[in-house]
């Protein structure tokens, strides 16, 4: 039984607080990796303790052993952005930390030009193609979104960002059309925001970059 069904299983026997720590875990898992244990509480609108006994509830020891089962969860293994993470905090001040945080971004890069060469060209065939370009990222991968938008912001006004803020995202999604190209942002588990826009985007006939 993975850590999902172990929830689901257990669900209707956890206290009203419990299964509110235990749903908003499971929509927002891609912030629980990241994140300790008191800000993810706030961000859950719980007490720290209620995610301590919801871990112990579910047969974990601890808050690092939920985490690291919600990491495997989510196909994250050793050799990851968040292991990576853990290991230049754990290095502290080091003079080495920041070299190392360099030339990881000049392998990420290499490797991304390596493996993705063709995708991205089509990605800015249809960008330039594009009557209006609209670029949406919500949660963990907004500041991805709003860096692309910057960016290309520099260079055409052609170009919306989808921000989800005060909920606008109807007043954008009203406006895409077949001659139009989204820029998505995300991640599994998909937030709610995301898909409804993907949704939209395809009822309208826009060209899709996921």
């Amino acid at each position: 039984m993975n850590l999902r069904e172990n929830i689901v299983s257990q669900f209707s026997l956890l206290s009203p607080e419990l299964q509110r720590a235990a749903e908003f875990s499971l929509q927002n898992a891609n912030q629980l990796v990241v994140q300790s244990m008191r800000a993810f509480a706030t961000e859950a609108g719980v007490k720290p303790a209620t995610l301590l006994r919801l871990a112990q509830r579910l047969g974990y020891n601890g808050w690092r052993e939920l985490k690291s089962a919600f990491i495997d969860d989510l196909g994250l293994g050793n050799d990851t952005y968040v292991s990576k993470a853990e290991k230049l905090i754990a290095k502290g001040t080091q003079p080495a930390l920041y070299e190392e945080v360099f030339l990881a971004h000049q392998a990420n890069l290499a490797f991304t030009q390596a493996e993705n060469q063709h995708a991205m060209q089509q990605a800015v065939t249809l960008l330039d193609e594009a009557k209006q370009v609209y670029i949406c990222g919500f949660r963990a991968s907004f500041p991805i979104a709003w860096s692309l938008f910057y960016v290309y912001r520099l260079f055409s006004r052609q170009v919306s960002l989808i921000d989800g803020l005060a909920s606008n995202i109807e007043v954008f999604t009203r406006e895409i059309n077949a001659e139009d190209c989204l820029l998505l942002t995300s991640f599994s588990p998909y937030s709610r925001e995301s898909l409804d826009v993907l949704n939209a985007a395809r009822q309208a006939g826009a060209r899709i970059i996921a």
